[in-house]
């Protein structure tokens, strides 16, 4: 496996090489330089990189400023070249001394690996989290809190434990501190459609999306909750002629996948927030709150909406519903699209 690294008019460019090639065993680094790899159509001067190359393949490569460093995830083929193999490394490539930090072994059958803003971690199953040090390679600690989200900035990360008994997640959310591992507040967040997004509101508070809206102080974990449905339950009957015609296995940027078999999840619209109110749309209702969490007016909607997007001005409300939505973490249709305007005072249709 190769990457190249490419100078061009002073910027720097990473491109991943797909070899088919057996390369040199152990894990070690070889470079060619001066690599051409095409022409500047300005001047007419030819672009030249610098390959490095390691002895399995880059299944993953994910790059971090802070460090500048490369994190690799290798690994290797079956015999008959058809399969990923489950053992493989993980790889930490110093992109300032062009050279390996350090490498751990890891089995991909049961495990994923995370980075956030360097924020690295070892996930076993669904029941073991390791932070990993970013500069050594080496655990800093070990956590029964499967993390999903990370907020760098004030040292935490959110997730759920996981029952192995009941084979079940907790229904409380954790947050975990980022130095010790430690759970520092837990909370009871309904997670049954997963998450739909986070809205930042300022240095201390986000607004959740999950079957609703949740304000979260992210130091004590407090703040009040609107509840409603963003999903549907055993619903397959419906969407099972649709999911055919999906693009099948294209995540959608939910924050957590939902838990459960033969859901429709995703039946929420953006977040739109001013200085006195909070805009949202549900599978049943579009409403205006107040920053406190009470509810100004809520208007039935029309139609079965899925997800949907807003647009608010000085008067009105725009909502655009876009018949689509989530089945077990699939695209899929859901409903019919269609517009609607309220007004932004009263809902009124």
């Amino acid at each position: 496996m190769v990457f190249m690294i490419i100078n061009m008019n002073k910027t720097v460019f990473i491109t991943l090489l797909l070899l088919h090639a057996i390369l040199v065993a152990g894990q070690t680094v070889r470079s060619n330089t001066g690599v051409i790899v095409g022409t500047d159509l300005m001047t007419g001067e030819s672009i030249t990189g610098t390959t490095y190359e390691f002895n399995e393949r880059i299944y993953d490569c994910q790059p971090d400023t802070t460090f500048r460093t490369l994190t690799l995830q290798l690994r290797g083929l079956s015999k008959n070249g058809k399969y990923l193999n489950n053992k493989g490394v993980l790889a930490s490539f110093d992109l300032n001394s062009k050279d390996i930090n350090w490498i751990r072994e890891v089995y991909f059958g049961n495990a994923s690996i995370e980075q956030y803003n360097g924020v690295l971690f070892h996930n076993v199953g669904y029941g073991s989290t390791t932070r990993v040090e970013m500069t050594t390679g080496k655990d800093l600690w070990n956590s029964k809190v499967l993390i999903y989200s990370t907020i760098p900035g004030l040292n935490i990360a959110f997730g759920y434990k996981y029952n192995s008994f009941a084979q079940t997640f907790s229904e409380k959310l954790s947050c975990v501190d980022l130095t010790t591992g430690k759970v520092r507040w837990e909370r009871k967040i309904d997670k049954s459609y997963g998450w739909d997004g986070v809205v930042n509101l300022n240095d201390t508070a986000i607004l959740l999306v999950a079957s609703g809206l949740h304000h979260l102080n992210l130091e004590t974990g407090k703040g009040w909750d609107y509840e409603v449905k963003t999903g549907v339950k055993d619903y397959s009957k419906t969407v099972g002629a649709n999911v055919a015609g999906a693009v099948l296995g294209l995540l959608t940027g939910s924050f957590v996948i939902s838990t459960g078999h033969d859901l429709v999840s995703n039946l929420v619209s953006n977040v739109v927030t001013d200085s006195l109110h909070i805009y949202f749309a549900s599978k049943d209702y579009v409403t205006c709150l107040s920053h406190d969490g009470s509810v100004k007016w809520r208007t039935e909607l029309p139609k079965e909406t899925s997800h949907s997007t807003l647009f608010v001005d000085t008067s009105k409300v725009y909502l655009i519903n876009r018949g689509e939505a989530r089945y077990n973490g699939k695209e899929c249709n859901f409903g019919e699209p269609y517009m609607a305007i309220f007004d932004k005072n009263s809902g009124y249709e």
